[in-house]
């Protein structure tokens, strides 16, 4: 193996690593950065200024208005009661009952649609949390049910406006649609096994006492973002490191759930699609 390709490896291992023992990825950044100029060779200093602070620099003036905009919407919905409203209304259509997967057929549907998936984390986690609350299920499950909807099948499916499918369409000439009764299966393979997981681990984790009133966690909600509204006050209907943070849960608390749903059960799907793509479907 390449030595700077074993060098990279190694930095991506520490930096999930420190990530997942708590350190801030503000720090986290140009340490591993300082791993990987040390290890190359590099001279430190200009690397930094004409390398890693460009980039970062380049990173945050493409991005911070979505981050921005996102959690100003996701204020809006929480502390206008618009969040609590729209979670009574699916409440009542499920009988809180299939909170986990349905959170993750809404942000399905958000980012199929085009939606930005650092937009759908700030505007379905209050969502979300409502309909944990009035179901009583574990936050622990919160982070894998919106991220699963935005990262897997939403993004596989045939027609989906994702980078994945467009960077196949400009590189290789495919439509947007292409080898579509395969990703339709494949599709729908992957919906129903991350729907079955979500539901199976909510079960689990009601068995076991761990409801949403879980002392077990680290971070622990404020009394502002559990307030509950009387329904007279309620409006009418009408981006994995970004999403723990909006949830205040850690790695270890949710990671398990994520990985399933995330990195799994696609693989699990590949077994599905590509014997069909070899069958000439």
């Amino acid at each position: 193996m390449n030595f700077s390709v074993l060098i990279l490896l190694i930095a991506i291992i520490l930096f999930g690593v420190l990530a997942f023992r708590q350190m801030s990825a503000l720090i986290l950044a140009p340490v591993v950065t300082i791993f990987v100029i040390v290890l190359s060779g590099m001279p430190i200093l200009d690397t930094l200024l004409q390398h890693f602070m460009p980039a970062t620099s380049d990173y945050i003036t493409k991005y911070f208005l979505i981050f921005f905009v996102g959690a100003l919407f996701g204020a809006v919905y929480q502390f206008t009661g618009a969040a609590e409203s729209i979670a009574r209304t699916m409440g009542c259509f499920c009988g809180n009952h299939f909170v986990a997967p349905m959170i993750m057929c809404i942000t399905g549907l958000l980012t199929f649609g085009g939606v930005s998936g650092f937009v759908v984390f700030f505007v379905v986690y209050p969502i979300a949390l409502q309909m944990f609350k009035r179901a009583n299920l574990t936050r622990r499950l919160i982070p894998a049910a919106i991220s699963a909807g935005c990262w897997t099948w939403s993004m596989t499916a045939p027609g989906s406006p994702s980078i994945q499918n467009t960077i196949a369409m400009k590189s290789l000439g495919t439509t947007a649609t292409a080898a579509f009764l395969p990703s339709l299966i494949a599709t729908v393979a992957e919906f129903l096994m991350i729907f079955v997981w979500l539901e199976c681990r909510a079960r689990k984790f009601t068995a076991q006492g761990k409801l949403f009133d879980d002392a077990s966690l680290k971070m622990q909600l404020s009394a502002e973002e559990l307030e509950e509204r009387s329904s007279d006050n309620l409006p009418h209907q009408g981006a994995q490191i970004t999403l723990l943070g909006i949830c205040k849960l850690t790695h270890k608390e949710v990671y398990f759930d994520i990985a399933v749903t995330q990195i799994l059960i696609p693989i699990l799907t590949l077994f599905i699609f590509i014997p069909l793509v070899s069958l000439g479907m």
